[in-house]
């Protein structure tokens, strides 16, 4: 039985297929390319220094300065551009803790096929009722398929070193938790796009490291 609240009702979870994201293994990354990148050679904890951000701009640099954000939104330069429409990269002591990308269309099913099953975080009452109706995926020639009538939900991946989100929100109002830095950093700029759809690779500890930088800013 679930007790609603009117005011803050607590999103319900649940896992939804087999889970293969233990079977992903890291791309070896050249630290000499060229501009021509690809999104998937941008990997966690490398060092600011071997990674090629001559297609990036700095968002900025805040706390302590040991929190860095460079962000990309010319993907012209990108070579396998899966709908993203902009890039931040996100690094503490200069070791890259966290990806973020903004995708123009719902890749749910596109990300289930590449992580495999994962922890499904409903937002609303609509959607549960949706998913109490109508179930939260098919299963379609040996593929995981989202249900289409979802708007406003979060897939859930963990590995032993890494946390992985994909967050849908198609409503009217949208409030990403995805983009909770950006928004109260001081100094920040208007993000150009709008959006609905948000993916998120972050360290295992990027939210610690992120904390101690926070209180060394409060102490110094």
């Amino acid at each position: 039985m679930f007790l609603w609240s009117c005011h803050h009702q607590k999103p319900t979870s649940f896992v939804v297929g087999e889970p293969i994201i233990a079977n992903i293994i890291p791309h070896k990354v050249n630290p000499n390319t060229e501009l021509i990148f690809n999104f998937s050679s941008i990997q966690l904890y490398q060092d600011i220094h071997t990674i090629n951000l001559q297609q990036f701009k700095s968002y900025g640099s805040f706390y302590t300065r040991d929190f860095t954000i460079y962000q990309i939104n010319d993907l012209d330069l990108l070579e396998d551009n899966l709908y993203i429409t902009e890039i931040y990269l996100y690094f503490i002591d200069n070791s890259l803790h966290k990806i973020q990308a903004f995708t123009t269309k719902n890749m749910s099913d596109f990300f289930l096929s590449k992580y495999g099953g994962a922890k499904l975080v409903l937002r609303d009452r609509l959607n549960k009722d949706i998913v109490d109706k109508e179930g939260a995926v098919q299963h379609t020639s040996g593929k995981i398929i989202m249900n289409k009538n979802l708007s406003n939900f979060k897939l859930k991946w963990k590995a032993s070193d890494r946390l992985i989100s994909y967050q849908v929100d198609e409503s009217d109002q949208k409030n990403f938790e995805a983009l909770e830095e950006l928004i109260n950093l001081e100094n920040q700029q208007k993000i150009k796009t709008q959006p609905k759809y948000v993916f998120t690779i972050q360290s295992d500890v990027y939210a610690k490291l992120l904390d101690r930088v926070k209180r060394d800013e409060l102490v110094s």
